[in-house]
């Protein structure tokens, strides 16, 4: 992937365009592009990510079932609704799973995005199509959850403790509630196979098996053959790092305060202060499977005599900092946003590897939705492993578990480690004012988001100590996204690959925030999360803001935007129309690249975020108004990537019948500084509107909507002085016809 210097060239040339811009022909995708689909989505779409054209639009809560067709679902396929939540900027997001002849499919998890003003804004996520199996169950599901349970290798379930019966019925307010695993039929893929583009589903049975003192499970039984199909760790686990004991009798973080309840004389780690989130912090013994509360007699918290004392108190005041954190920053009520208790097990153990107890790490999820925080490997409570940025790094978990739950393994997994090392670090720096940006400081520390290759971890990726099977091995190559994004960095990556990015500060969080829970979905990959934290960024800031445009660049630090069809853009042939645009590079002639642009049916546009190279065996010529132009465009890095299904490379396009006189649709200046006039016939009396859209199909400028318009000639002013310079699409509404063309804006 290394790629040598190259001269960065930068050609502008008078562009006036009097003739309708057609866009590059695409090769036609049966498994999504279709004549129903290229009607509603921008040709950047692709499977997973769809970005909507400025004039379509539906009801979000139909749009899946009245659209079968586009979305090539069948008459066995379903859509169904799961819930909608609005975020502070407000944007709507609704959540669909998918079902197939009645049953789920596991993450066929769909998500679609709803503006402020009503209009889609785009839609993402995973789906199955073309699916035709049989869906009718061999095993039952009493069989299939005896089968399920020989992976937990005889430790207790949750189930069989009366208290956590009591305590799970109480919270969720149901008298029926129980730890006890329910079966559900799915269908699912087997063990590392891309189920959703390439893979063989399989029927099958899944139970989630919650524990006392272990990871808990998530096992999937061939609903078929009885065979275990694969199993996840859904219990979120630190990565066990070295331990640092170094003399901390004063406490980690000084004297702080925290807020007990008194009772019989004594004072407990409970935080009732708030009456809608309860903060409960127990001492756990490991060995017995039993909580106790953790009390004082003066509540000053400072007795070494008593491990739990001390470490109860610093989890407690670390739980309430977390707490207040995201209620602060993104108005979140507590870790489900919905004001769910806050209950910490602290000085104990768990079973990381099943049959080893660990003190050296932390857990969401091993006792249910509790936070449980490790002893250390001495008595002492100075290296209990519960430092600030850990407890937020757990309650993450918990953020992420109530959202879209990432998968626990495979690069959904990373990711899911990664948003919570993230968040431990910004919660550290609410608190603190100032981020080491070492996930587990003073404990041990795991991950180093500023320098990775410290912990033999890699900083790119696919670059030097990536392993691709190790979830916490990958985490660290978004954590480093997120640190050139924060703080801003200039170098280059393991491919050589130069970037220069700019900070943005708290923007980072704010962006980062926003794509975890409401546009990562539980199958994410590396480039969905790309996609997610661009999509943020323009909902947060808007397209082509310096935030996106950053946002782009730090994933091209790490080497993720090159995993998008659209990075390094090759361009030969006959070329007689059309727009071309690279996120990082485009290359036009040079070797075998003979490029020949002749811009006879309209104007050709060439253009990059880094460079555009026109080599030896590139030639450019005009026709009458329509000419050639390459220049650099900043907001190439906003771009989400295009279909794998479409290409520029080696096509020569056939040339078009000419629109008449009276079809005419002219834009100049073009490109232009402040004003660009819209020219155009109309040959009957009709209703008109013209929109200008950036490049992720949001709209921008509406100089006119509907307006009743006579037969003739007419003319738009379109004021652009105050958009950023960069590529735009002019678009002109008569009737129900709809004429486009790129519009350059240079200054």
């Amino acid at each position: 992937m290394k790629r040598t210097s190259i001269l960065i060239l930068m050609m502008i040339l008078v562009l006036i365009m009097n003739n309708v811009s057609a866009q590059p022909l695409k090769i036609e995708d049966t498994l999504f592009w279709n004549v129903e689909m290229n009607s509603m989505a921008n040709p950047r779409s692709n499977r997973d990510w769809i970005f909507f054209r400025p004039e379509f639009n539906a009801d979000p809560m139909l749009l899946l079932s009245s659209y079968k067709k586009a979305f090539n679902l069948g008459a066995d396929d379903e859509m169904r609704f799961v819930k909608i939540s609005e975020d502070q900027y407000g944007y709507h997001h609704y959540t669909f799973d998918q079902y197939y002849k009645g049953v789920r499919i596991y993450d066929g998890e769909f998500l679609v995005h709803v503006a402020p003003d009503g209009k889609l804004f785009c839609a993402n996520g995973k789906m199955k199509r073309g699916l035709s199996l049989d869906t009718k169950p061999v095993i039952t599901e009493a069989a299939a959850v005896t089968i399920a349970m020989t992976q937990i290798n005889g430790v207790k379930g949750l189930w069989n403790y009366a208290a956590e019966e009591q305590k799970l019925r109480a919270k969720r307010n149901d008298p029926s509630a129980t730890w006890f695993p329910k079966g559900e039929l799915m269908l699912r893929a087997k063990e590392g196979t891309d189920h959703f583009h390439d893979g063989t589903m399989v029927l099958a049975w899944k139970y989630d098996l919650h524990v006392r003192n272990g990871v808990a499970k998530r096992v999937f039984v061939n609903a078929t053959t009885g065979a275990i199909l694969n199993e996840i760790d859904i219990s979120d686990l630190c990565n066990p790092g070295t331990v640092n004991t170094g003399d901390l009798s004063d406490g980690w973080y000084g004297t702080k305060n925290i807020n007990t309840d008194k009772g019989l004389g004594l004072y407990y780690l409970i935080d009732d202060c708030d009456p809608n989130i309860l903060i409960h912090t127990y001492s756990y013994d490991y060995f017995a499977g039993e909580e106790s509360e953790i009390a004082d007699a003066n509540n000053v918290w400072d007795d070494h005599g008593d491990p739990a004392e001390i470490s109860g108190a610093t989890t407690h005041w670390g739980v309430k900092a977390s707490r207040d954190y995201y209620s602060f920053f993104h108005n979140r009520h507590s870790w489900d946003n919905d004001f769910g208790d806050l209950i910490s097990y602290v000085n104990t153990q768990m079973d990381v590897n099943e049959d080893e107890a660990d003190a050296t790490n932390a857990c969401w999820g091993c006792n249910g939705d509790v936070m449980t925080f490790g002893s250390g490997e001495d008595y002492y409570s100075d290296d209990n492993w519960n430092s600030i940025d850990v407890i937020g790094h757990e309650m993450t978990h918990g953020v992420d578990q109530s959202s879209h739950d990432l998968d626990g393994d495979g690069e959904a997994g990373a990711l899911g480690e990664s948003y919570s090392d993230i968040f431990g670090e910004l919660i550290e720096g609410y608190v603190f004012n100032e981020m080491d940006w070492i996930n587990g400081t003073p404990v041990g520390s795991n991950r180093n988001l500023k320098n990775p290759n410290s912990k033999n971890s890699p900083d790119t990726y696919g670059g030097d100590f990536w392993n691709g099977q190790e979830k916490y091995n990958m985490a660290n190559v978004q954590n480093h996204w997120f640190y050139i994004l924060y703080v801003g960095d200039t170098g280059a990556n393991d491919f050589g690959i130069n970037y220069s990015v700019e900070g943005i500060g708290t923007a980072a969080g704010d962006i980062a925030y926003l794509a975890l829970t409401e546009y990562v979905t539980s199958a994410a990959t590396f480039e969905d999360s790309r996609s997610a934290t661009l999509q943020a960024a323009i909902e947060i800031f808007g397209s082509c803001s310096n935030e996106a445009i950053q946002t782009g660049k730090a994933w091209d630090a790490v080497a993720v935007g090159e995993l998008t069809e659209d990075y390094f853009e090759s361009v030969c042939g006959n070329i007689l129309f059309g727009s071309w645009q690279a996120i990082g590079e485009l290359q036009s002639g040079g070797g075998t690249c003979t490029t020949t642009a002749t811009p006879t049916i309209s104007s050709v546009t060439f253009s990059a975020g880094y460079s555009v190279t026109l080599s030896e065996g590139f030639s450019a010529s005009y026709s009458g108004n329509n000419t050639f132009t390459a220049y650099l465009e900043p907001c190439a890095y906003t771009i989400y990537g295009k279909s794998s299904n479409e290409t520029s490379e080696n096509v020569a396009y056939e040339e078009e019948e000419q629109p008449t006189a009276q079809e005419s649709f002219s834009l100049f200046p073009n490109p232009a500084a402040d004003v660009a006039i819209v020219k155009f016939n109309l040959t009957e009396e009709k209703n008109v509107t013209v929109m200008v859209s950036d490049l992720n199909s949001r709209i921008v400028s509406r100089p006119i909507t509907n307006a009743k318009m006579d037969m003739g000639e007419h003319q738009i002013r379109i004021d652009v002085s105050q958009l950023n310079p960069g590529m735009y699409e002019v678009q002109l509404f008569s009737g129900a016809e709809i004429k486009s063309q790129k519009l350059v804006i240079l200054r």
